[in-house]
């Protein structure tokens, strides 16, 4: 029976790549569930299974795609507890945005039937650091590096002296995860599209290497505008909060203080 309803949806899938999509409300409200579940120490490890290898061996339909930064601190599946064939990860540091990254997520949107993505930053990024801290007109020590602190600077926007003395950085973290977040809209007609016609929820976020908390702004409204949200002008994110009991309701308001 339970092989039967899998080659059902997986038939399904094939006919219409949206149809195995699960809704975007849906979607975070597993990742905030997974990342009470691992602020807790209390993880369920799913998907992980011989069973579940066989299983996404035949397809994938990850419920949530997540553009995240290369460091090895922040992985996503662990942070939000969840297993093989749930998440549909791009990374690159600073979670910065390029042509390659932007078509692998277009390719999750439209083929794998994604629709959530989150664009999770993380405190004390060092490559938010490098172009917090790198003067105008001065190289970051190479051709490429010089590229991505340019690209993340656009991003992350003007910065205070307070927010630049936060040694998590977390205003300028959040700021640029805002930022890659609008460029994607920006650079992409497909994944704007899937967010005008309410198929597709972009969702910034950011991960506190600390606490283990991410905490989550309101959904992206697509829009001509293409420049980043100040940091102090950006929306309140909702905060995943510890597991209790048996309360698992996403909780939204001011992101807690740590």
């Amino acid at each position: 029976m339970i092989l039967a309803l899998v080659t059902l949806a997986l038939t399904a899938h094939a006919a219409d790549p949206h149809a195995a999509g699960v809704a975007p409300e849906v979607a975070l409200s597993r990742l905030v569930d997974g990342n009470r579940r691992y602020i807790a120490d209390k993880p369920i490890h799913p998907g992980q299974r011989a069973a579940d290898r066989t299983r996404v061996s035949k397809g994938q339909t990850p419920h949530t795609m997540v553009l995240t930064c290369a460091d090895s601190r922040v992985g996503p599946e662990l942070l939000f507890d969840q297993g093989l064939g749930d998440l549909f990860v791009v990374r690159a540091a600073g979670n910065n945005v390029d042509d390659h990254l932007v078509a692998s997520l277009e390719y999750a949107e439209e083929h794998l039937g994604s629709r959530l993505l989150v664009v999770m930053g993380h405190t004390a990024c060092g490559a938010v650091k490098a172009a917090a801290t790198t003067p105008a007109g001065t190289s970051a020590g190479s051709p490429s590096l010089d590229a991505l602190v340019a690209d993340i600077q656009t991003c992350m926007g003007p910065l205070t002296p307070a927010q630049l003395k936060d040694p998590t950085l977390r205003d300028a973290v959040h700021a640029n995860a805002v930022g890659a977040g609008k460029a994607l809209l920006a650079e992409s007609p497909l994944l704007r599209h899937a967010v005008e016609t309410g198929h597709l929820q972009v969702v910034p976020a950011v991960y506190d290497l600390a606490s283990g908390f991410v905490t989550f702004d309101a959904p992206l409204q697509a829009s001509p505008s293409t420049g980043p949200t100040p940091a102090h002008e950006a929306a309140a994110p909702a905060a995943a909060k510890p597991a209790q009991g048996d309360d698992h309701g996403a909780t939204h308001g001011e992101a807690p203080h740590h």
